[in-house]
């Protein structure tokens, strides 16, 4: 008979997956849920059932619990979850869970495997429990022929007392072996009748063959019974008499019996004679019974001597009735001596009054072959209660065992086997589950939409990205067609198409398909192939979204059009720092070709005294990342000298290593000669604003000079005061001094770079604005306390600080204080120095565009506007920064901070010819 599988899975997909993995090689039912399992098991019988954990209305560890407890405790269980925290997995297999399963870490073959495996599991369990039904028939025919017997049946010991009796005695007389314990059977014959009776059965006991005898029973109510008894001593080879076998017939009221006339001494006769043989026969049925019965009964007296041994004990022990009769048994000798306290624990009971004991025993045979015996003992007592024998009923269970040890082996031969695989076969099959788990876990965590269609073109799966870019779960889209999700009709054609094509044996190549999203409608480039065999036909469609993709290379288009045609030039270099690109902007800049540039070293653009500063770059933007907004030099092919700046970037991959380099270089060179025609005309603006006060300062000594030498003009010789010349030449001194500062502040210095005293430049500079202060009563408090040194051009740095105190006086048309201050920060490597004002300050929403060019809100024209703005970008050459910070009506603080050491003074230098 074909043995069914019950599968019991709430989920239809998974429950469907494992109907289709064993439908060919099994009989398989499956069930939506514990309900459904339980009237399936009600409905029909199973062999093993699979079933899932967590699911509604009961979880799978309560349903095989009730299965086991009320349905087939045989019922062999695999568990396949994926929540094992419900019914870990050492306690279930505990509980005779044949295996544990985890959801989507086993192959089909695995799977079948273990069906397989389960299922012959079952069939020895169900041959164990057949041979243990067959070991009982023995014990339960002879029973039932003893029990079920027309006749009142009762066996005695040789004192005849009742061991045994059936129900038709306990019928005819009342008595149950309960009542008779500790009574004879001449306790239950009436005193006219027991003379008789005994006389009958010396006679038995003396050799005299069996025979019959009427008398009176007396019923357990008092009411008197005329019976016809046969008797029969059991003997064994040396007739030693061992118990008494008797058989007892109804003859009616005893008042009947005596008051009827009776019949004729010839049918009495003829009527006793067929009594006999009808006892005859009884004795041969119970002699035959007791002969051939499958089991060993032993009766012991009360000094557990051997008083009988039925034919079992030396066909299964070897011991003759000669060997045990009348004797003590060799206990020692014949139990095995890790059981012989068992042996004990039967005297001990004796004096419990005990009524049975059973349990199991090892023993040896004659020939030292040991045994399994099950046994159950009677223990006997008299009519005062003390120990008067006991009866022991041993059956065979050798080969029981046997079977029951060769199940074990065999059970421990596949534990074996399968730790064999586990550390054999195994590791191919575990490589395969791990390889399909890490494939699923790439399915499920894929990027890509992946789902799969039947040959109808209906959902069956989608992984967890389709399903979220839907807005769906899969039980929405599940046996759903695929074109409820495609945009157009364009996109169905298509995907019907591709279908159409794998039918006809060939591959299709990637297509575009547009589906509607939540988000929007969206392109996807798909795959199609398909999987299953010709019974079960799937296709698999991986869909990438490209809609970014197209966006992406619009953009790119784009770019790519905007790069080409930029002004500036746009390099790409290799790591050698090789030319792999060149933009149109490059060729116009700088007069190669694309052609003519491609393959060139980087440096074949730089100036000769340029190559060190560019290796420098390099190096920076190796360690960086990014140089930016660096001003240097470049040559063209014609070999003019272009002042640029120039931007580079460090392109890396994943892995942040480099793999080229990306520069911007923008034409400076028309822009650095405005810059530097801008700042000589505010140079000569702030000498114009500074003549008066000039003059005023050379003008002041000249009148003393003067008069000292009108003075002496008009003294006679002798009378010459020197002291007037000394005033005289002390005021040309003065004047030299001033012309000296004038020359230092006005012409440019030749030698480029200096480190400088920030201290001394401001005093240069308030020297020569002091005229200028006092004019405008502005208080100057400038007291430095030491000198601040940074490497700088000062004519430069002399400029921005004339534009910063132009401004502030401006700022206070009313007179004020200026206050500046010098800072040094050590950390940051920089030097500070503040002007800070109590002018008219500057509103919000113009602080973003003071240092904008051109830019000026003074009443009245007094520059054009770019003192500020080209003192802007003096400082940022210098690796500086400039900021202000004004509140309307209160002032404003303007401060300058500088590089003590500039890494790139080489590129400050502006040429003012």
């Amino acid at each position: 008979m074909t043995q069914k599988i019950l599968v019991v899975e709430d989920d239809p997909v998974f429950r469907n997956y494992l109907h289709q993995v064993l439908k060919y090689d099994f009989d398989v039912v499956t069930a939506e849920g514990p309900l459904e399992a339980l009237k399936a098991l009600e409905k029909d019988s199973f062999a093993l059932m699979i079933t899932d954990l967590r699911m509604p209305d009961m979880d799978g560890r309560a349903l095989v619990e009730k299965v086991r407890a009320e349905i087939d405790p045989h019922l062999m269980v695999i568990v396949i979850t994926a929540f094992e925290d419900d019914w870990p997995m050492d306690m279930a297999m505990s509980s005779d869970v044949f295996r544990y399963l985890r959801k989507g870490a086993f192959l089909p073959s695995e799977l079948k495997q273990n069906v397989s495996k389960a299922l012959e599991m079952r069939g020895s369990i169900v041959s164990l429990e057949e041979y243990k039904r067959r070991a009982d028939i023995s014990e339960t025919i002879y029973k039932d022929v003893f029990e079920k017997s027309t006749d009142a049946l009762f066996i005695t010991d040789i004192d005849l007392q009742p061991v045994a009796l059936n129900r038709r005695f306990t019928e005819l007389s009342g008595y149950t072996l309960d009542d008779l314990k500790g009574k004879t059977l001449f306790d239950i014959i009436d005193e006219r009748d027991r003379l008789d009776a005994k006389r009958a059965f010396n006679a038995q006991i003396d050799g005299k063959p069996p025979g019959t005898i009427r008398l009176h029973f007396v019923k357990k109510d008092g009411s008197i019974r005329y019976v016809r008894v046969w008797a029969r001593v059991i003997r064994e080879i040396q007739d030693m008499s061992s118990a008494v076998f008797c058989m007892a017939r109804d003859l009616g009221d005893a008042q009947e019996e005596r008051s009827a006339s009776g019949p004729s001494v010839e049918k009495l006769q003829q009527s006793l004679v067929e009594k006999d043989r009808q006892i005859e026969n009884l004795q041969r049925q119970f002699q035959r019974l007791t002969d051939h019965a499958k089991d060993i009964v032993i009766w012991l007296d009360k000094d557990f001597a051997c008083e009988y041994v039925n034919q079992e004990v030396s066909r299964t022990l070897g011991y003759t009735s000669d060997d045990l009769l009348g004797k003590q048994i060799p206990w020692e000798e014949i139990v095995h001596h890790e059981d012989l306290p068992l042996v004990e624990a039967w005297r001990d009971a004796t004096g419990k009054k005990t009524a049975d004991m059973e349990g199991e025993i090892r023993v040896y045979t004659k020939s030292r072959y040991m045994l399994f015996l099950s046994y159950r003992i009677s223990f006997q007592y008299d009519a005062r209660g003390i120990f008067s024998g006991l009866d022991i009923i041993a059956e065979d269970i050798t080969q029981q065992k046997i079977a029951e040890q060769e199940l074990r082996n065999a059970n421990r031969k596949i534990q074996e086997f399968n730790a064999r695989l586990t550390n054999g076969v195994s590791r191919k099959i575990r490589a395969l589950r791990e390889s399909e788990e890490r494939y699923k876990q790439i399915v499920e965590d894929s990027r890509d939409i992946i789902f799969s269609l039947d040959s109808e073109a209906r959902l069956v799966y989608m992984n967890r990205i389709g399903l979220k870019t839907l807005g769906v779960t899969m039980e929405d889209i599940f046996q759903r067609p695929c074109r409820e999700f495609m945009a157009d009709e364009a996109s169905e054609d298509m995907l019907r198409k591709m279908i159409d094509l794998i039918g006809s044996g060939k591959a299709p190549g990637p297509f575009d398909i547009s589906i509607e999203t939540p988000e929007g409608r969206k392109i996807y480039r798909t795959t199609l192939t398909q999987i299953g065999d010709p019974s079960r036909v799937e296709y698999v469609c991986i869909a990438g979204d490209i809609s970014e993709e197209i966006a992406t290379n619009k953009r790119l288009q784009l770019l790519a059009t905007i790069e080409h045609y930029s002004a500036d030039a746009i390099v790409g270099l290799d790591t050698d720092r090789r030319v792999i690109s060149w933009n149109h902007g490059a060729a116009m800049m700088f007069g190669w070709s694309e052609e003519e540039a491609i393959g060139k070293p980087g440096l074949f653009v730089v100036p000769d005294e340029r190559i060190r500063e560019a290796d420098e770059i390099f190096e920076e933007v190796r360690r960086n990342g990014l140089v930016k907004d660096r001003e240097t030099q470049r040559k063209t092919k014609s070999g003019r000298v272009l002042d640029v700046l120039l931007t580079i970037t460090a392109l890396k991959d994943a892995s942040g290593n480099i793999f080229g380099f990306s520069a911007i270089i923008k034409d400076l060179t028309e822009k650095k000669k405005m810059e530097a025609a801008l700042i000589q005309s505010e140079r000569l603006a702030a000498t114009g604003r500074l003549s008066a006060s000039i003059a005023h300062e050379i003008n002041n000594p000249l009148y003393g000079i003067r008069s000292c030498l009108s003075h002496v003009l008009n003294t006679r010789k002798e009378e010459i005061d020197h002291q007037f010349v000394r005033l005289a030449i002390k005021e040309t001194d003065r004047i030299a001094d001033l012309i000296r500062n004038m020359k230092t502040f006005y012409m440019p210095n030749e030698g480029g770079v200096q480190k400088v005293d920030i201290s001394e430049s401001l005093r240069e500079v308030f020297i020569l604005n002091r005229k200028y202060l006092e004019e405008h009563a502005v208080k100057l408090k400038f007291a430095p306390d030491d000198a601040y040194y940074v490497e700088c051009i000062p004519d430069q740095i002399k400029q921005v600080f004339i534009n910063i105190v132009n401004n502030a006086v401006e700022a206070m048309p009313d007179g004020g204080e200026l206050r500046v201050d010098i800072q040094h920060n050590a950390d940051a490597g920089t030097v500070s120095i503040s002007f800070q004002d109590n002018g008219v300050g500057i509103a919000s929403d113009e602080l973003p565009r003071v240092f904008e060019m051109f830019y000026t809100k003074k009443t009245m024209v007094k520059g054009v506007g770019l003192g500020l703005s080209v003192s802007y970008g003096i400082v940022r050459r210098h690796g500086g920064t400039i900021d202000v910070k004004s509140e309307e009506r209160k002032g404003s603080t303007f401060t300058v901070t500088l590089p003590v050491k500039s890494l790139w003074a080489r590129q400050m230098h502006l040429d003012l010819e």
